[in-house]
Parts: structure tokens; sequence; C-alpha cells
């Protein structure tokens, strides 16, 4: 159990907020693209991926969606609130090369640290970020690497969806998240392996309630929770 003690939470857009937070518990490396399952007062706790993590200092990215994620946006700094991980399997780091991030909607946060291990071990790093309209981190993403935003309404960026700027650009592997259309629209368009974070209702976080099971290619059924969220983009059926 995580005691996590809120030091800012601020809006990012209309309904998108950034939470920063800090532990007593240094919670170094290894939690690119996993998740927290985090207490949102009298419901079920909600998972919410791990946007960047330094140490005792960790920062979340969520959409208010519910009346947890409104009870969480109304939270203060100096509030302790109480959360389960670093949870789940995240995505391995390549050591060179070059990788294309696809984030689209509330998926794109846990991409942000993965840009930024990426770019530490020398890989060149571009980023596809889709939103509906209203952009948010674009400038984080600028940090670590090339970034490209691309909206539906056409008011940033290129108007349309990830997958029309995809053949753009060349990649030794793809790392993605964001609604189970758009992984399935970035699976079949890439033209090398990856990496797909699935976004599902999630009960227990550890993998006792089965609430988050998903298909595998092979004929059998995984967790999210605890195989996942990360899988290779061939080991999912979508």
């Amino acid at each position: 159990m995580l005691s996590l003690e809120v030091t800012s939470n601020r809006f990012l857009t209309s309904d998108v907020v950034q939470m920063e937070l800090t532990s007593e518990q240094d919670l170094g490396r290894g939690s690119v693209g996993k998740f927290i399952h985090i207490d949102v007062g009298r419901t079920l706790r909600r998972p919410i991926s791990i946007c960047e993590v330094d140490g005792h200092s960790l920062t979340i990215v969520y959409r208010i969606e519910g009346t947890g994620t409104a009870w969480l946006s109304e939270r203060q700094s100096g509030e302790v609130l109480n959360a389960l991980g670093p949870l789940g399997s995240g995505y391995p780091i390549m050591k060179s090369g070059k990788a294309l991030l696809v984030g689209g909607g509330i998926g794109i946060p846990p991409l942000l640290q993965t840009a930024k291990e990426l770019a530490s071990n020398g890989v060149q790093v571009t980023t596809i970020l889709g939103f509906r309209s209203e952009p948010f981190l674009v400038e984080e993403f600028a940090t670590y690497s090339d970034v490209h935003v691309v909206t539906e309404d056409g008011s940033h960026g290129t108007k349309g969806f990830v997958t029309d700027v995809m053949d753009a650009f060349t990649y030794d592997t793809f790392y993605s998240c964001g609604p189970r259309a758009m992984l399935q629209a970035v699976k079949q368009r890439a033209t090398s392996p990856g990496y797909l974070s699935l976004e599902e209702r999630m009960g227990c976080g550890v993998g006792a309630c089965l609430a988050c099971v998903c298909d595998k290619a092979d004929g059998t059924y995984a967790k999210v929770c605890t195989d996942g969220p990360v899988f290779e983009s061939e080991e999912v059926v979508l």
C-alpha cells in the first residue's frame, strides 16, 4: 500500500487533470507503462496510469469521467491518498534504434515516461499525439521526442486520426496506448512489431476478480491488470 501526498492538482484542459504526488517509498525505475490503483473516496478504486515517476515523486494525469475522478479532482495539496502499486507489466525499453509512440486521449500520459526512458538510452523517438480537440502534454513530450499532433476537429496540428500520419515515419518498434478502436487501427497500420497498452475497467487491480480479462491470439485469456496492461501487439486479440 502506498501513501501518497498531493503536492499539486491542476486542470490541463476542461476535463483533464494532472496530479503530482510524493511518497515516502522510493518508486525507482521500472514503472514505465504501469499503473496505480488509487482510492477515490466512497467507491471502487480507480486504475490510473503513471505519467512520470522520479524517485519519491509521481505524476498521474486523468480525465474526469464520473464520481470517482470528480472526487479526485477536488483534492488539495497536503491531502494524503492511498493506492496500490505500481501494478502491472509495463513497456520494455529499447536500447537503440527508432521508436514510434502513438497515443490517443487519456492513453497519452503513460507514454511520457516511456519517451523519457527511450530518449535516455539514445533511442530516436517520434511521438504522434491524437486528441478530439484540446491538446495536453505536448511541450513535455517535445523535451524527449519529435512530436506530431493530430486532432479530429483540426483545431491543432493535422486534422484526422493518428493512423493518418503513421506512414510518414520509419521505426523499429512502436508503443501505443489509447482507446481499443485506435489500438486496432494502429496494429493494422504498423509496419514493425510493437506494444499495446490496453485500457480496461478493473475491480481489484491484482488479478483476483477477473473483471479485466482479454482474449489472446493463442486462444487463452490474459488479465489486463497483472499480465498487462502492456502486451506485444501480436499477443492479444482486439
